[in-house]
């Protein structure tokens, strides 16, 4: 996975689109964090990374400065290997 900011455009929209068509989803992932939905965006992708692995959710660990990483950049999924390392080891 890559930064939603680094997706092609056609590629973001359509996942946007995906999101939007579950309002549950929407609702937890852009208008619970802000209403920004490339900020939902990435912690849908950060969630799918963990939930892969784990079988939870970034709301089942302690607070981190998500807003902070999407802002700075980084990738949802190197993100989530690090939370995982750094709160589940």
């Amino acid at each position: 996975m890559t930064h939603p900011a680094n997706l092609d455009a056609d590629r973001r929209a359509q996942i946007l689109a995906r999101l939007a068509a579950r309002p549950a989803l929407w609702r937890q992932y852009v208008e619970d964090n802000g209403g920004d939905p490339e900020f939902g965006l990435w912690l849908f992708m950060l969630d799918a990374t963990i939930s892969r692995h784990v079988g939870l959710t970034h709301a089942d660990l302690p607070d981190q400065p998500y807003r902070d990483e999407y802002d700075a950049g980084t990738d949802p999924t190197e993100y989530a290997a690090r939370v995982m390392l750094t709160e589940l080891t």
